[in-house]
């Protein structure tokens, strides 16, 4: 079985990639830009893992790329949330997944993205309609924030003396977790809308950021999330957790403990090809690199410089 990445060379695809080929799986990497060298995406290069460049938005590049695959695992993103990418690139995929005559379309989403009225969820929400609505088989996955994302935020706003903290509720989940979920579903048969995931623990940002000051972290000075605004009623909501799904992974302080075991410190992952949303979150990490992020774990916060079957 031939299963295409798109966005395989982002935290979450690459680590697809890399679940699907310990499994014995060809597959197909599809992203604008080749693996760049020692990143996690090109150390699966080989004999059954190769690498096919294309634009989401050529609806002639992603038709190409996908030539010859039964499966496709979508999981590329825009880390500005922008509807004429994740919209249109949807699009464009899905007509050609039709003419290739693609079986089984796996989507990964985010957990809350139809209760929140942010901006990037609302897009997130659109893209899942797409899916549902398509004629290509699906299945959907919505997974809750992914533990790189706080990693990269709090690097980004660490480096000018801050930290945000807040009242407002996540339930971070590890990317590698997801990528398992996400393979697993791969080798199945199309189910519909599959069970949310989430990590073990629901914490405040507060406490988030007192788990990544104990891993070394550094101290930093508070800065406060509005609990107003669109983002922070879904955050003070606890629209974004999911109580009632799969809890699976590690938690944050786990995750982190396990991270800085390894060259680079506390979330060495965290953007690790460089290739836009490295862990999905909708906050840039460099480029706005299509095809090269998952589409999950989004809270559209920006972090530059300053399982089982539900209902079908």
């Amino acid at each position: 079985m031939l299963v295409a990445v798109i966005g395989g060379t982002g935290d979450l695809g690459a680590r697809v990639v890399a679940a699907l080929a310990a499994d014995g799986e060809t597959v197909t990497i599809v992203s604008r830009r080749a693996p760049r060298a020692g990143s996690r995406a090109a150390a699966t290069l080989g004999e059954r893992v190769t690498h096919r460049g294309a634009d989401v938005a050529s609806r002639k590049e992603i038709a190409a790329a996908i030539e010859g695959a039964e499966v496709i695992v979508n999981a590329f993103g825009d880390p500005r949330g922008r509807s004429s990418v994740f919209v249109e690139g949807t699009k464009n995929l899905l007509d050609a997944e039709v003419a290739a005559g693609v079986r089984h379309h796996v989507e990964i989403s985010i957990v809350g993205c139809d209760r929140s009225r942010f901006g990037y969820h609302r897009v997130v929400a659109e893209k899942e309609r797409l899916i549902t609505d398509g004629r290509v088989p699906w299945t959907l996955l919505r997974a809750t924030q992914f533990h790189s994302l706080f990693v990269r935020l709090y690097k980004a706003t660490g480096r000018v003396g801050f930290v945000p903290h807040g009242t407002g509720r996540v339930q971070p989940v590890s990317p590698s977790t997801v990528a398992e979920h996400l393979a697993a579903a791969a080798h199945d048969e199309p189910a519909g809308r599959l069970s949310d995931l989430a990590g073990p623990r629901v914490q405040t940002l507060s406490e988030l950021a007192a788990d990544w000051r104990a891993h070394g972290g550094g101290a930093r000075l508070p800065l406060p999330i509005p609990r107003r605004g669109a983002l922070g009623q879904a955050l003070d909501s606890g629209a974004l957790c999911a109580p009632d799904g799969i809890v699976d992974g590690p938690t944050f302080a786990k995750w982190l403990e396990a991270e800085s075991a390894g060259p680079g410190g506390p979330g060495r992952h965290g953007a690790a090809d460089g290739s836009g949303a490295a862990d999905g979150s909708g906050a840039p990490s460099g480029s706005a690199e299509r095809g090269g992020s998952g589409a999950s774990g989004g809270l559209g916060i920006p972090a530059g410089p300053a399982g089982r079957k539900a209902s079908r």
